[in-house]
């Protein structure tokens, strides 16, 4: 699921988000650096919770976000984009993801400043309400992923060493030639 909010001087809103409690990529990733997963993002083949990365590759399955609400949220985005779009259903990978992609234009109900404007309000009244312990910025949805392209521009893209190891398997399969690093 993604969404983006425009604003007007403030950075827009803009999320991209699995209706799971995790993205299947983030549990690949703990798979390949050896770690656990927590308790609750996954069910083994049997149903049962398990922190084993490895289990969602033997039958298991992500669980949904929100609880309920999230499993209602999970539903409706996997009619829209995959059933709606012909793009398949949970059990049926026919190769490519389905896409379902909604668009408003803002002017149809309000003017597009006004709106622009109400959202910078809206952001700087978040960013200013009093941080929890342990904190020292509010983050909107997107935030993050910003500061971390930005990191990503400056020092380069980390790489787990099994994931690197695959990259040249396949590299010297197809005599892809691998550059310095």
């Amino acid at each position: 699921m993604s969404f983006g909010i425009p604003a007007g001087k403030e950075r827009p809103i803009i999320a991209d988000f699995a209706t799971s409690i995790s993205a299947e990529g983030k549990i690949r990733v703990k798979l390949a650096r050896g770690e656990k997963i927590p308790l609750g993002w996954v069910i083994n083949s049997e149903g049962k919770l398990t922190d084993d990365p490895a289990d969602l590759y033997k039958g298991g399955a992500i669980l949904p976000f929100g609880e309920y609400k999230g499993y209602a949220i999970n539903l409706l985005i996997e009619a829209l984009g995959g059933a709606l779009s012909n793009g398949g259903i949970a059990d049926e990978f026919i190769g490519h993801n389905g896409l379902f992609i909604h668009v408003i234009n803002i002017d149809f109900f309000t003017p597009i400043e006004e709106f622009k404007a109400k959202i910078d309000k809206m952001i700087r009244k978040i960013k200013s309400s009093p941080l929890a312990n342990g904190f020292k910025e509010i983050l909107l949805p997107g935030e993050p992923e910003l500061i971390e392209m930005e990191k990503r521009k400056k020092n380069g893209i980390p790489i787990e060493e099994k994931t690197w190891n695959k990259i040249v398997e396949v590299a010297k399969k197809y005599k892809v030639e691998i550059p310095k690093v």
